[in-house]
């Protein structure tokens, strides 16, 4: 037997220094937001768990946080706004799956 070690591809502070100091996070988030609307109901869970590890990637960054805020409150026409709400409403439900959720922090805010 021959010992192995896996090595995650970024350190924390890797992970910190991008998010705090890229625009990487809250493009993804973006993105993500955006396919979550768009994309077939098959991708629905791919796009809120990915969601959920960028918001748990940094414990106290909220980066994922104010991306999805500022959707659900910006200047929307009545269809835009339902649609963002509709989002919104797909992916706290597939975030309340029991085994997607484990021992991660939930959009709280």
């Amino acid at each position: 037997m021959v010992p192995v070690i896996i090595r995650p591809p970024l350190t924390p502070q890797q992970v910190e220094f991008v998010a705090r100091r890229t625009k990487v996070f809250p493009s993804a988030t973006r993105l993500l937001w955006e396919d979550l609307g768009s994309s077939s109901p098959a991708d629905h869970l791919q796009c809120a768990t990915l969601l959920l590890r960028l918001h748990n990637a940094i414990p106290e960054c909220d980066l994922v946080e104010d991306v999805l805020a500022a959707a659900l409150t910006a200047e929307h026409d009545s269809q835009d706004a339902a649609e963002a709400f509709e989002r919104f409403s797909t992916l706290w439900h597939l975030s309340r799956e029991p085994n997607e959720t484990q021992n991660a922090r939930c959009l709280d805010r």
